[in-house]
């Protein structure tokens, strides 16, 4: 099993006003620490733009930063979630004219996709960049929206107590008098230790990890 890279967006400016269709946004994309290129929409329903990082960064190191990209998150497909994997290579290929897929494909059984796994893959590899661009511009998606969740988890936890407990359902969020200054003064000990004994099993948001968290206010 190999290592998964982790691909990241940062340095995101986001426009609410021009989002329509799709996001209108501009980031920097990561891929294991590493800045590769920009990454953007319009807001209008159309692709997401690829750009160099700056005029530094020379044409070939770009191309061989999408490569990168390309080949981590076809490596990630693979081990992951091998249908979608399918799925884009056969896009791909209907869309080269390069493959024969019947057009009852997409109703397959998921055993049925997986036996023909060896021969799609093998037939579109050779384009990883390419057949990696839409699953990439939906991760990116994907990474868009986390950030607006992080964003709604940072406005609750300034100066207040989130948590979650065995004998309430969803997200409790309790103000602290004085606000966030007087929590950063005194801390939320006292409070914390009244929802422990009041309720059973509380776990306390700013205590998780942030993809704990994201998967708490996804839920």
């Amino acid at each position: 099993m190999s290592k998964q890279q982790k691909i990241e967006l940062k340095n995101i400016k986001y426009a609410a006003f021009a989002s329509e269709e799709t996001h209108c946004y501009d980031a920097t994309l990561y891929l294991d620490g590493k800045a590769m290129f920009r990454v953007g929409n319009d807001g209008h329903g159309g692709c997401d733009a690829h750009h160099r990082l700056n005029q530094k960064q020379s044409r070939e190191a770009y191309d061989a930063a999408q490569d990168s990209v390309a080949e981590a998150l076809w490596n990630d497909l693979l081990e992951n979630d091998k249908e979608e994997l399918i799925r884009s290579c056969t896009s791909f290929l209907r869309h080269q004219g390069d493959a024969a897929i019947p057009d009852g494909w997409y109703q397959s059984s998921s055993d049925e996709l997986l036996n023909d796994f060896q021969w799609t893959i093998k037939a579109a590899e050779n384009c990883k960049t390419m057949v990696m661009f839409s699953p990439l511009e939906s991760r990116c998606c994907d990474l868009v929206n986390d950030w607006h969740v992080m964003k709604d988890i940072k406005r609750d936890l300034r100066g207040k107590c989130v948590f979650v407990c065995d004998d309430l359902d969803g997200i409790r969020i309790l103000g602290y008098k004085g606000g966030a200054k007087a929590m950063k003064k005194f801390g939320d000990g006292k409070l914390r230790e009244a929802m422990s004994a009041k309720y059973k099993n509380v776990r306390f948001v700013a205590d998780m990890k942030p993809e704990e968290q994201l998967a708490l206010y996804r839920g």
